[in-house]
């Protein structure tokens, strides 16, 4: 089947055109920089404050899809779990949805009680039903998701915020980003197949992206993906991921949605999409420009077993065709194929 034109045509928002490489600058150059004289006075007392005031109690993530994520434990009793209403979600099919609740004790201890999960909870080596934590414990939950309590003082809990979310969200738009999609894809796919639950991949892709880079320049092409992200992020559920799959590519893994919720979703967030527009420049008055989307969907039905690749391969087919078939539509079926992953078919 033939490529449309704008598909995976290598132009795409935040490209950098040769002419406008900046030529590093020369000696001369350099010995004419001076160094901006700053005020250090707020910043020193910012870090004095932090360093001062009191330690904020947290789990660190460790191992596990959640990797680096850290859970406050200084906001009252918290459940951990994977249901989405848990006060700290993990993605790990080996946690229960309710599997265990942490409480604050005085002098930064915290006391942990094990709500009856399906692969329980280890500390120091022993399973438990109860325990008392204190600084620099290590506990596990199911089969691969370890936390250790530690105590982080506001500087160190924001640093290690943002480097958590620079790993897993998309730096231009906010959404996840492409890795932690597909984690997630390979997570869900598993936990679908095992339950007996319906599993949905939809891959989004903006019709004629590279004519509004050509015409309008990158950074209202810039402007456009963040304003397309905000309105998909809106549409969905809190227990869907959305992510950024490629330039003007987003995916969306819906689990627990058949091929006619997946075909509502689609048909949503293709109108929603419709609405977006942005302005072409910040000039008062300046020309708004829209843009449509071409959705493929896969389901895998529950109990069948799927590789991520095989899925991602299959709804893009469904995208392809849609975009041969006149873009701005939804186009989605059913996995036909055998219990094996990497059999799949058309429906």
């Amino acid at each position: 089947m033939g490529e449309p034109d704008d598909k995976d045509d290598g132009e795409v928002s935040g490209g950098r055109d040769p002419k406008d490489t900046v030529a590093a600058p020369n000696a001369a150059e350099w010995a004419r920089e001076e160094t901006d004289q700053v005020d250090l006075g707020p910043m020193v007392q910012e870090m004095l404050r932090s360093e001062a005031g009191d330690k904020i109690p947290v789990f660190v993530v460790l191992s596990g899809t959640d990797v680096g994520s850290v859970v406050r434990l200084d906001r009252g009793a918290i459940v951990l779990g994977r249901d989405p209403t848990s006060g700290a979600v993990f993605q790990d099919e080996g946690v229960s949805r309710q599997h265990l609740k942490a409480v604050l004790l005085p002098g930064g201890r915290v006391a942990i009680e094990d709500l009856g999960s399906t692969n329980g909870t280890v500390v120091h080596g022993q399973r438990i039903a109860r325990a008392i934590l204190a600084v620099g414990d290590k506990l596990l939950l199911g089969r691969r998701t370890i936390l250790k309590l530690a105590l982080l003082d506001k500087v160190d809990h924001a640093f290690q915020q943002e480097i958590y979310d620079s790993s897993i969200r998309d730096p231009l738009t906010g959404i996840y980003n492409r890795a932690y999609l597909l984690k997630r894809l390979a997570t869900d796919l598993s936990f679908a197949t095992r339950h007996s639950l319906p599993l949905s991949l939809l891959i989004l892709d903006l019709d004629h992206f590279k004519h509004i880079n050509d015409t309008y320049g990158h950074p209202c092409g810039d402007r456009l993906l963040c304003k397309v992200a905000t309105t998909l992020f809106s549409g969905v559920r809190f227990e869907d991921v959305l992510g950024r799959y490629g330039g003007e590519e987003f995916a969306l893994v819906a689990s627990g949605v058949d091929e006619s919720g997946a075909r509502a979703l689609g048909e949503k967030l293709r109108s929603l999409v419709t609405l977006c527009e942005v302005p072409v420049s910040d000039s008062p008055g300046a020309e708004l420009v829209t843009v449509t989307v071409t959705i493929g969907s896969i389901t895998v039905p529950g109990g069948i077993r799927l590789d991520p690749c095989s899925a991602l391969e299959a709804a893009d087919a469904n995208l392809y065709a849609g975009k041969n078939s006149g873009r701005d539509r939804v186009v989605a079926s059913t996995f036909k194929g055998g219990r094996e992953s990497g059999q799949w078919e058309r429906g």
